[in-house]
């Protein structure tokens, strides 16, 4: 509308004015031909009409031929990226090929309008300096929008390229970790067998281990029982030497008595009969012994050197009265023998 206002301001001037000067514009002239002043407003306010018409209804955007232009939905990226701020209401579509098949519309439209401008029969206003001007500020805005798609074309471009670089590092990287899960798998299999074998040689040990301590109860079971006998065995041995030290005593003092007697010493009535009669019981009991019963062989067989803990606890077994000589008589009965 505001290219017919200024079409039909433009008709207005004087004659001088539109009429084409110079050798081009009267060739064109010649060529186009001259048209009624009437017939050409009539065009004019003809072509304003239809283009409100289709503005209003929608069919064509909206655009100025005056350099500047209405900034659609479709264009919001184009126009930031100029520098032209869009309206806040309006929403922006990101969506590449929309805004491509968008331009293409527009540059369409823009170029039908232009040809619609040259199919009039006469305008001598399109070879106006400052038309032209202004035509070169639309191509112009157009080639910054075309220049915009294309700088974002090869944006995209580039972080395709980055993101496919980035893949294949990544895939490089995956086949490294699957290597080395592969290795550690590896290695994984093979302490587990290694864990099953140590288990193997652990439980063959502590089989071992217990043969090794079943066999050393049933040898402490049988020197436990050989210390019994041997215990057995001093004990009688110290009670016959008892018996047999008390018989010599007594023989002795027996012997004494009947000396004294010939010496005509004065004795207690009954006392040598007294040391007579125990002497007989003491023999008889000596007698009554039989120490060959208890055999030698059972006694003290040939074991395996024993240890040292147990050459110990043997010892503490000995009666504490018999001497390191070996002898079991009491104190008083040495004393008593002596004497003898």
């Amino acid at each position: 509308m505001q290219r017919a206002d200024d079409a039909s301001a433009r008709g207005s001037v004087p004659d001088e004015l539109n009429e084409p000067k110079g050798l081009g514009d009267a060739s064109l002239s010649r060529v186009i031909g001259k048209v009624d002043p009437v017939d050409k407003k009539a065009e004019k306010k003809r072509i304003a009409a239809k283009t409100k018409a289709e503005l209003e209804a929608g069919r064509i955007p909206a655009f100025q031929i005056g350099g500047t232009c209405k900034v659609l939905p479709f264009e919001a990226p184009v126009a930031q990226s100029l520098g032209v701020t869009p309206p806040a209401s309006l929403p922006v579509n990101s969506d590449s090929v929309q805004l491509f098949k968008q331009l293409l519309t527009f540059l369409s439209l823009l170029f039908l309008v232009l040809l619609l401008s040259l199919s009039c029969p006469y305008q001598p206003w399109r070879f106006r300096p400052s038309l032209l001007f202004q035509r070169e500020d639309v191509i112009n805005t157009g080639n910054r929008v075309i220049g915009a798609y294309e700088a974002e074309a090869s944006a995209l471009k580039e972080e395709k390229q980055r993101l496919e670089e980035e893949v294949k590092k990544r895939d490089v990287h995956f086949e490294a970790a699957s290597a080395e899960v592969a290795k550690l798998r590896a290695l994984s299999e093979k302490s587990c067998l290694t864990e099953d074998r140590f288990k193997k040689e652990r439980d063959e040990a502590r089989r071992r281990a217990d043969d090794i301590a079943s066999g050393s109860s049933a040898r402490s079971a049988k020197h436990s029982s050989r210390l019994e006998r041997i215990r057995s065995y001093l004990v009688a041995l110290h009670a016959q030497e008892k018996v047999k030290a008390q018989l010599c005593y007594r023989h002795g003092a027996r012997i004494s008595l009947e000396k004294m007697v010939e010496a005509e010493y004065e004795l207690p009535p009954g006392l040598l009969e007294n040391y007579a009669k125990e002497e007989e019981e003491y023999l008889a009991m000596v007698e009554s012994f039989d120490a060959d019963s208890l055999d030698d062989d059972i006694l003290f067989p040939t074991p395996p050197p024993p240890l040292a803990g147990l050459l110990r606890d043997v010892a503490s077994q000995v009666p504490e009265r018999i001497s390191e000589h070996g002898s079991f008589l009491s104190p008083q009965d040495n004393q008593d023998s002596d004497q003898v």
